[in-house]
């Protein structure tokens, strides 16, 4: 397996949200996904743009990052990272249901503070991530079409892990913002499935 071969499998693990299958192949092939971002970096450099993550956390318990992440994911968006942060979402109810306590959290970074490793305007240099999926044995179309839509919308940075990050607390949305957000984010497939959280 190349180096690239090692890229692209932890790319399209962390863009679907896969997270211990890619954490597992930064684990054991760190060096080789850096260098294939480095590369990318230098060949297609991006203006630093500022980065947000939203997050659902315990308002109780003194914020602390992860030790065992071996990256982060981000969005070019402020948008999508409210979106994740809000308990009602489509993406996060599933954990706001199981954790009631949890609250929704934003971190905004002026500009990247660590390696970047994935770029979404790097996708098209990599000879499109969502064929990759389509390819994967554990992936195929489903995986191919979320790539492709994740892609499209949520403008993603993954980076190495942050020290210092200071989350803090989101605005709840009414209903009619996260209306639109959900219209906006949800893939189609999941609207139809599940309808419109407002």
């Amino acid at each position: 397996m190349t180096d690239v071969d090692l890229y692209i499998n932890f790319a399209i693990h962390a863009i679907l949200g896969k997270l211990s299958a890619a954490d597992a192949l930064m684990s054991v092939a760190a060096d080789e996904i850096r260098a294939v971002a480095d590369r990318l970096a230098s060949q297609h450099p991006r203006t630093s743009e500022p980065l947000y993550r939203g997050m659902l956390l315990d308002p109780s318990l003194p914020f602390a990052a992860d030790p065992k992440l071996t990256f982060v994911s981000w969005s070019e968006d402020r948008e999508v990272a409210r979106w994740f942060a809000c308990p009602r979402s489509v993406v996060s109810e599933p954990l706001a249901r199981m954790k009631p306590e949890l609250r929704g959290y934003v971190v905004e970074l002026p500009a990247p503070r660590s390696r970047v490793l994935f770029h979404h305007g790097w996708a098209c240099m990599l000879g499109g991530l969502a064929r990759f999926a389509l390819l994967h044995p554990l992936m195929g179309e489903e995986g191919q079409r979320q790539i492709e839509w994740s892609l499209r919308t949520q403008r993603e940075v993954i980076t190495e892990p942050v020290a210092d990050l200071r989350p803090e607390r989101a605005p709840d949305l009414d209903a009619v913002a996260l209306e639109a957000l959900e219209r906006r984010l949800s893939p189609p497939w999941i609207i139809e499935e599940e309808g419109i959280r407002t």
